[in-house]
């Protein structure tokens, strides 16, 4: 995986153009938005869920994701989330 280097004369849309979306808030897409956010400069990151009840365990939960490795707990926060509405609409950013 290739790494990419963010500095302070990074501008937002430089961010944006980088920006990787996550469908689904499962277990891989959770384990792989986790993996991306541990990334030394990690470009950011959407996730995209698609029930509202979704959004809700995410806002209830802490709105990051825990991932234990060898008994050790890392969490993983910086996340933007949209909900997704049905047949096509534009998303909702939450």
């Amino acid at each position: 995986m290739s790494s990419r280097q963010y500095n302070v004369s990074s501008t937002p849309s430089q961010w944006e153009a980088e920006r990787i979306h996550v469908l689904g808030v499962g277990n891989i897409g959770l384990l792989f938005a986790h993996s991306l956010a541990m990334e030394l400069n990690a470009p950011p990151i959407t996730l995209l869920v698609h029930r509202p009840e979704l959004l809700e365990e995410w806002e209830k939960n802490g709105r990051n994701i825990l991932l234990v490795k060898r008994d050790i707990p890392v969490i993983a926060s910086a996340f933007d989330v949209e909900l997704l509405s049905a047949l096509g609409a534009e998303p909702q950013v939450c």
